[in-house]
């Protein structure tokens, strides 16, 4: 494991499927801004929505339950 890792080269890589995403706004609009897809898992306060944004609106993601 890395404490740091090129975000932007890493969601531009071809064997990259889907995102796994808390739903924060910056990981959001990094995921958007790359064209993947999503799977959520929000946790606290604004993740919820824009989960819903994701999932319901844009229909790019998954919700994960648990």
């Amino acid at each position: 494991m890395v404490g740091w890792a090129p975000q932007q080269k890493v969601l531009v890589h071809p064997s990259i499927a889907c995102f796994l995403s808390h739903c924060g706004r910056n990981s959001i609009l990094e995921g958007l801004s790359n064209g993947v897809s999503f799977l959520c898992w929000p946790y606290f306060v604004d993740q919820f929505l824009n989960k819903s944004y994701v999932c319901d609106i844009l229909l790019i993601s998954s919700l994960i339950r648990i």
